[in-house]
C-alpha cells in the first residue's frame, strides 16, 4: 500500500529566523533559497562580547510568521511565537532555557547541537 503525504518541498509558508553572533557565510541565504525557493529567510546579528550570550529581546514584529528559529538563547515570548514550530539551538545544552516560558510552556520542538561541538 502506498501512502501519499503532502510534502512541502519548497517550504512554502515557512519563515526562518537566524539569530547569530556571526555573519553567515557568503552565499548561505542564497543556497537556502535555491534549495527551498518559498522559504523566507531573515538574518539578525546578535551582539556578543565573547563571554556571555545576552538574552536579547527582539521586537515583537520580528517574530511575525516565524516557523523556524536558529539561535543560542534568544526566544520570543509565547504570545509572540504563535507560528513557531521548531527551534535549532547552537548550544550543546538547554540548561540556560529551562525556565523560559517558550521552552517550558509551549509545544515548540527544540533541538540542541549536542555532539556537534568537538
Amino acid at each position: 500500500m502506498l501512502i501519499k503525504t503532502n510534502v512541502n518541498k519548497t517550504l512554502k509558508g515557512h519563515k526562518l529566523l537566524l539569530v547569530t553572533p556571526w555573519p553567515v557565510p557568503a552565499g548561505f541565504a542564497e543556497g537556502l533559497k535555491s534549495e527551498f525557493p518559498d522559504l523566507e529567510v531573515v538574518i539578525h546579528l546578535q551582539n556578543w562580547d565573547g563571554k556571555a550570550l545576552p538574552l536579547e529581546v527582539l521586537p515583537p514584529e520580528m517574530w511575525k510568521n516565524v516557523t523556524i528559529l536558529l539561535t543560542f538563547s534568544t526566544l520570543p515570548k509565547p504570545e509572540e511565537a504563535s507560528t513557531l514550530q521548531y527551534v535549532q539551538l547552537m548550544s550543546a545544552g538547554v540548561n540556560h532555557l529551562l525556565d523560559n516560558p517558550t521552552f517550558k510552556d509551549t509545544n515548540v520542538k527544540f533541538c540542541s547541537a549536542n555532539g556537534v561541538h568537538g
